[in-house]
C-alpha cells in the first residue's frame, strides 16, 4: 500500500435523475443516420433529461439510475463501436420508458427484451446491469457487422445471428421483432429524432451538473428526509455544513437522499475526495468504464493505490456496492492514516463474517475502531447492499478517528 495523504476537504455528488415517457411511433426522416454502428452523438445526461421529461413519476429501473444507465449505454456502444446512444433508445421502446409492464420484469436487467416472444415469455435474465447493456450491444453488432467482438461474449443469442445480415436499425424490421404495423428500427429513429430535438434545446451543462446547490440564503437548510433523530443526522449536517453535500430543492424542500443505494462508483468518488487521495503510478484499466468520463479521475486514482481491484478486468461501476467492499475499500484507504492497531481487542463477533473472507480483516478492524457498525452485535450484513447514508456515515466517523488521533 503506497503512502496516502488525508485532506479535510470532502465533497459527495449524488445524481438524481428519474422519469420516462410513453413511445410515439412516426417515420424518420430520410436525412437521419439508420447505421447501427459509429459514434454517439448525445450525452448521458441529455438522454436522461429526455427520459424525465416524458416519464417523470414512475420509472422501474432496478439498481440502476436513468443517467447511469445510459453513460453506461455510451461506454458499452464505444467498445463495440455501436452507436450506444440509438441502442438506449430501443431499450426506451422496448420497456415503454423504463415503466416496463410486458413480459419483462425490471430484475431481468434485459433492456431489450432478448430471447422474449410474447406470450409470458420473460426471455433472458443478466446478473447486473452492465451484463444486461453488453449483451444488448453484442447483439446489435453481430447483426450489423461481421468484426468480432471487442468485449468478453454474455449475449446468449449472439451465436443464432448471421453476423452482418441487417446494418441498419429498419433491417431489424422481421429479425429483433416482428411488428404488424411499421418498422421497428424507424419507430426507434424517430424517438432518436425527438431525443436530438430536446437535447438541442436544453440549456448548456453547467459545473457540478447533475446537482442542485444549496441555497445561499440558508446555508445549512433543515433536509426534509433527514430527522433529528435520525441516526445519519449527524453525519449529514456536518457536511452541509462544511459545503461538501448537494441537495436537491423538490417543490421547495431541500432532500439529500440518503437511503437510496450507492454505486460503487459513487462510492470511490465520495472516498476519494474526503481524504483529498492523489493518484500514484499507473492504474489498471477496467474493461467497462469510459476513461474519458469526467469522473474516471477518481477511480483511477483509488486503482493506482490499491484501494479497488475490480474482477476480470472489469469495475461494474454502476452496480450496487455491497457493504463488505465499502470496509475494504475504506480500510485499504485508510491503514496507513489511522492506527487500527491500537483498537485491537475491541473487534464484534459478528457471525456472518468468516475467518476466511477476504473481508475478514477490514471488517474486523474497521468494526474495532468504531468506524463501521453491525445491525446489530453479532450482524454485519456483508453482502447487503449499502446506503448512501451508510457511506457517508463511515466517512464522517473514519475522519473523526484519524482526528482524534491526530490530535492526541
Amino acid at each position: 500500500m503506497k503512502r496516502l495523504s488525508l485532506c479535510l476537504t470532502i465533497s459527495f455528488a449524488v445524481f438524481m435523475l428519474a422519469s420516462p415517457f410513453s413511445i410515439q411511433r412516426a417515420e424518420a426522416s430520410s436525412n437521419v443516420n439508420k447505421n447501427i454502428m459509429g459514434d454517439s452523438v448525445l450525452t448521458a445526461s441529455q438522454m436522461a433529461a429526455f427520459v424525465h421529461s416524458k416519464n417523470p413519476s414512475n420509472i422501474r429501473l432496478y439498481g440502476i439510475t436513468v443517467e447511469e444507465l445510459a453513460q453506461l449505454f455510451l461506454i458499452a456502444g464505444k467498445h463495440e463501436g455501436v452507436r450506444g446512444d440509438v441502442a438506449f433508445v430501443q431499450a426506451l421502446k422496448e420497456t415503454g420508458y423504463f415503466k416496463y409492464g410486458g413480459d419483462v420484469v425490471p430484475e431481468q436487467n434485459n433492456y431489450a427484451g432478448i430471447g422474449t416472444t410474447g406470450g409470458g415469455v420473460k426471455g433472458n435474465y443478466f446478473d447486473a446491469p452492465t451484463t444486461g447493456v453488453y449483451a444488448q450491444i453484442q447483439h446489435l453488432k453481430a447483426y450489423a457487422s461481421k468484426e468480432p467482438l471487442n468485449t468478453p461474449l454474455v449475449d446468449p443469442r449472439y451465436k443464432y445471428v448471421t453476423k452482418g445480415i441487417a446494418p441498419t436499425w429498419p433491417d431489424l424490421q422481421g429479425r429483433w421483432a416482428m411488428q404488424p404495423r411499421g418498422n421497428y428500427g424507424d419507430d426507434i429513429l424517430s424517438i432518436y429524432r425527438e431525443m436530438q430535438d430536446f437535447a438541442s434545446k436544453m440549456k448548456p451543462p453547467v459545473e457540478n451538473e447533475g446537482s442542485i446547490t444549496l441555497p445561499s440564503k440558508d446555508p445549512n437548510p433543515f433536509p426534509s428526509d433527514v430527522s433529528k433523530n435520525n441516526e445519519a443526522y449527524e453525519a449529514v449536517q456536518f457536511f452541509l455544513k462544511n459545503d461538501v453535500i448537494d441537495g436537491y430543492d423538490i417543490d421547495g424542500k431541500v432532500y439529500v437522499k440518503p437511503y437510496d443505494n450507492i454505486t460503487r462508483y459513487q462510492f470511490v468518488k465520495i472516498l476519494v475526495q474526503a481524504l483529498g487521495l492523489k493518484k500514484d503510478g499507473d492504474a489498471p484499466a477496467f474493461t467497462d468504464v469510459n476513461p474519458h468520463d469526467k469522473d474516471y479521475i477518481y477511480l483511477e486514482t483509488a486503482a493506482s493505490l490499491g484501494i479497488v481491484k475490480g474482477s476480470n478486468g472489469k469495475f461494474m461501476p454502476y452496480e450496487k456496492i455491497k457493504r463488505e467492499h465499502i470496509a475494504a475499500m475504506v480500510y485499504r484507504a485508510t491503514e496507513q492514516l489511522l492506527d487500527y492497531n491500537q483498537y485491537s481487542g475491541q473487534e464484534k463477533a459478528f457471525k456472518d463474517v468468516n475467518t476466511s473472507s477476504e473481508f475478514y480483516e477490514a471488517i474486523s478492524k474497521s468494526s474495532a475502531a468504531g468506524v463501521i457498525n453491525g445491525f446489530s452485535e453479532i450482524e454485519f450484513g456483508p453482502t447487503k447492499y449499502a446506503t448512501r447514508a451508510q457511506g457517508i456515515m463511515i466517512i464522517y466517523r473514519v475522519i473523526e478517528k484519524i482526528n482524534e488521533q491526530a490530535n492526541s
